[in-house]
């Protein structure tokens, strides 16, 4: 087993620093993006409707690219456009999935699941994990804490169906992207926005609640295709 796994890191080397770039990178460049938004808050705050929405096109590229968090782009939107920049921020993801289904094909090129395909019962993983894979996508997106690039490329080398990663990622996107919207509307300050130290008991119980439950409906349905597949 462990040999097993060796190997498929040794083959999948590129894939492997590509999942580390879409773990690590969105932490390093959300701190460039704070200090703009602090820097430029007056700018931005005097912005046109098409200066929002080319302000969205290229932060729809930077979370494709694993450049920013989403949440952290809900949260500073609020803050700036109030409970309404759902309007603009929904568009925005998916426009990033998109794009980053897309990209990670490009990048990927169906390596992944050749390798992965050399082991015993993969296959019938991979088939009992099809049956789940509505909510695995959904639940997948439900948690703030799981990076937004890094799920787009996941999903896209294991080979998730198009249709459903749009359909339910989007409606997986939707509770936490209201949620942090709303957070950031509230925030007296944008560093308040960003930091969110005083939101809402209400608001730390909802965003608890959804990683929670992302993590443990993750597991659930991964572990019951693995079982039922080696069964």
């Amino acid at each position: 087993m462990i040999k097993g796994i060796r190997e498929l890191i040794k083959d999948n080397r590129t894939t492997a620093l590509y999942l580390l770039y879409f773990t690590l990178a969105p932490f390093i460049s959300d701190s460039y993006l704070i200090y703009l938004s602090i820097r430029y808050q007056e700018q931005i705050s005097s912005f046109t409707l098409p200066e929002y929405s080319l302000l969205s096109l290229i932060l729809g590229m930077c979370m494709a690219t694993g450049l920013c968090h989403t949440t952290l782009i809900a949260t500073v939107s609020g803050y700036f456009l109030g409970i309404n920049s759902v309007y603009i921020v929904i568009p925005t993801y998916i426009f990033a999935s998109v794009l980053g289904y897309f990209l990670a094909q490009k990048l990927d090129n169906g390596h992944f699941m050749k390798t992965l395909l050399r082991f015993n019962k993969t296959a019938l993983i991979k088939s009992n994990l099809k049956n789940e894979e509505p909510k695995i996508i959904f639940l997948s997106r439900l948690s703030p804490v799981i990076p937004f690039a890094l799920m787009n490329f996941l999903l896209s080398v294991l080979g998730a169906n198009f249709r459903k990663y749009l359909i339910f990622g989007t409606a997986g996107m939707l509770p936490r992207t209201l949620l942090f919207c709303y957070i950031g509307s509230k925030a007296g300050e944008l560093i308040q926005a960003i930091n969110a130290p005083g939101q809402e008991s209400m608001s730390k119980v909802i965003t608890l609640l959804l990683i929670i439950s992302s993590l443990i409906g993750l597991y659930y349905f991964i572990k019951k295709a693995i079982t039922k597949a080696l069964k």
